[in-house]
């Protein structure tokens, strides 16, 4: 499976054709903003400019992340005799990020 190409980027507020409705209430209180990819097809709308930001964060940063933690416990699996919970913690980010 693949994903919309990155980076990701917050274009701003939402279009109206969204059927968002500032008139009312439950959507009044939400800044909702789009979220592109780099070929700009829209990925998603989040509700905050705090939250666009942070999906598109995790969302770039996401590759780098996920190889330095398999780089960090390529590196203890050589060294060995490492019992410290950040390896279990690392093992399980990892985990999570591939949907294991």
């Amino acid at each position: 499976m693949t994903h919309t190409p990155k980076p990701w980027y917050v274009t701003g507020p939402a279009e109206p054709e969204w059927g968002l409705d500032p008139t009312q209430p439950e959507e009044r209180d939400f800044d909702f903003q789009e979220i592109h990819g780099s070929d700009g097809d829209l990925v998603a709308l989040a509700a905050g400019t705090a939250n666009a930001r942070f999906i598109v964060q995790a969302v770039n940063a996401h590759e780098e992340l996920l190889a330095a933690l398999e780089e960090l416990l390529e590196w203890e699996s050589r060294m060995g005799g490492w019992d410290a919970p950040c390896w279990e913690k690392a093992r399980a980010a990892i985990a999570k990020a591939k949907g294991i």
